[in-house]
């Protein structure tokens, strides 16, 4: 196996488990699951109206949990990622912001943070508030060589760090269920890919399922 190919499996492995298109598929399941509690509740319409009115303010955020087996490796990792987002209704239904990831991976190859601008609009007005979004980051990836994987008489002793900066567009597609006219569960399903320069260079594509909270605040009375 060449190097460009053991880092990619390195980095790409969490995303490629079977254990985790299994959660996936579960995670998937309780938020239909809920779609179908809630879009049957007694809440006024009011309420949702009220929720994605032009001129509010959007601050939110989500996390999802990963534990995985790295077959390349022989090792295993829990892994905690972190997602905060504001953003402004410059009409009703529709959102510009921007927001941020963060991360605990501890893998050879991670992602530490990501950021940037992204769109969001709410395609339905019912109780179950369907939403598209789309944007794009900016990432820093750490990697971490030693002497056996990357021999280079020019590196420092291991273990040797470089960061790299990559661009990666993203889309996503999800549900807001509000209990207010100002807070609204939130679960949403994210793909992003990106193309990172080093050493060995790689490619990433990722396809995750995040659960969060939305506060909606301000707009006119």
């Amino acid at each position: 196996m060449d190097m460009g190919n053991r880092f990619y499996g390195l980095c790409c492995t969490v995303q490629k488990e079977k254990t985790m298109t299994k959660a996936i598929t579960i995670l998937f399941g309780i938020q239909i699951t809920l779609w179908g509690i809630f879009d049957g509740g007694s809440l006024r319409a009011q309420t949702v109206e009220d929720f994605a009115k032009k001129g509010k303010i959007l601050i939110g955020g989500d996390s999802f949990f990963s534990a995985s087996d790295i077959s390349s490796s022989g090792r295993s990792e829990s892994v905690l990622y972190l997602n905060l987002r504001g953003g402004y209704f410059v009409s009703d239904r529709v959102v510009l912001g921007a927001d941020a990831y963060f991360t605990t991976e501890k893998q050879v190859i991670r992602m530490t943070a990501s950021a940037g601008p992204f769109v969001r609009f709410y395609v339905t007005d019912s109780f179950v508030m369907l939403f598209v979004q789309g944007g794009i980051s900016v990432q820093e990836w750490k990697i971490l060589y030693d002497n056996i994987s990357y021999p280079d008489p020019y590196l420092p002793s291991p273990p040797y760090g470089v960061k790299r900066v990559s661009l990666a567009p993203h889309a996503a597609a999800g549900i807001n269920i509000p209990f207010s006219q100002y807070v609204a569960f939130e679960s949403k399903l994210r793909y992003y890919g990106t193309h990172v320069n080093a050493p060995v260079s790689f490619s990433v594509r990722a396809l995750e399922l995040w659960f969060g909270l939305n506060l909606a605040f301000g707009g006119k009375k």
